[in-house]
């Protein structure tokens, strides 16, 4: 047999700033998911409608 304790369950004011600290978390992870998809849904469309860079000028012929 083990000496040892169960753990005790802490009281809800002790859980509450953990709580609350994961739910911003998670509010902000949330935020930059959509800041991230924005992007990602911009730079789509700005690549969609890219022109092609003109060609280069050839140098001028060495006489």
């Amino acid at each position: 047999m083990s000496s040892r304790k169960p753990p005790t369950t802490p009281p809800p004011a002790m859980l509450a700033t953990p709580k609350h600290e994961r739910d911003r978390m998670t509010e902000r992870i949330q935020c930059l998911v959509r800041n991230s998809d924005a992007i990602g849904v911009y730079l789509g469309t700005v690549r969609a409608t890219e022109r092609p860079d003109p060609a280069p000028e050839a140098p001028p012929a060495l006489s």
